[in-house]
């Protein structure tokens, strides 16, 4: 499945163009990922551009940082660059990589990765699809673990059984998109929520993490209404 990406916002669509050339020339593969996708799907705007990169990123920010005069974030730790564009454009570029959980509610290890590695670390299937910048096959969809599908049937659904003992804050973004977006928890996924509710993961977690997912929820429109919901 191709998606045509020149449907976007012109501006949107001239970030990606460029990233797109760039890693053509410079022989990398590259991909939109997360969010950016889902809500493209949904035709919802979204400013925030996620890339993930398969190999270094080093040659291709230095790239978008002389063609766009800016100077980015870099966050070695998770290997990640973040631009601010203008116009509240943000483009995150990193490194395609994979995690491991030391234990509950720990801040994962960071490793290298494939593209599917880096999809299967993200919070729901509808937030783990990409799309191709590779000029070859540009705008065709990689969808490996059934975010469409989900996606068609309004579903909230994490990749695997342990992703709420992973990151209980999960449980905090499952019920704010649920409402931002009008989908459904799925039954499994409300099983296992229960499960995480009554481990030991929720206390492992540092109470600041919490408060960083409440402080987004209270940035929605319905903040009450998931207030409640919680």
């Amino acid at each position: 499945m191709k998606i045509d990406l020149s449907r976007m916002d012109k501006k949107l669509y001239a970030v990606l163009k460029a990233a797109a050339i760039n890693c053509g020339r410079l022989g990398l593969e590259a991909f939109i990922v997360g969010g950016t996708v889902r809500d493209l799907l949904l035709k919802r705007q979204n400013y925030d551009l996620d890339v993930v990169v398969v190999g270094e990123t080093r040659s291709l920010i230095e790239a978008l940082s002389g063609k766009f005069k800016v100077r980015p974030v870099l966050h070695n730790q998770f290997k990640t660059a973040a631009f601010s564009l203008g116009d509240r454009i943000r483009l995150d570029i990193v490194t395609a990589r994979k995690e491991v959980y030391e234990y509950n509610g720990a801040l994962p290890l960071v490793e290298l990765g494939t593209l599917k590695d880096d999809l299967y670390r993200r919070d729901f299937t509808i937030n783990a699809m990409s799309v191709s910048l590779r000029q070859e096959n540009f705008g065709e969809l990689f969808d490996y673990f059934g975010g469409y599908e989900d996606l068609k049937r309004g579903s909230i659904r994490v990749l695997h059984d342990k992703s709420y003992f992973d990151d209980p804050t999960r449980i905090l973004r499952a019920i704010r998109f649920e409402k931002r977006l009008g989908f459904k928890i799925s039954a499994n996924d409300r099983l296992l929520i229960t499960a995480a509710l009554n481990s030991e993961a929720i206390e492992a977690v540092r109470p600041v993490r919490y408060f960083k997912e409440i402080k987004k929820i209270l940035t929605e429109k319905e903040a009450l209404f998931i207030l409640r919901r919680l």
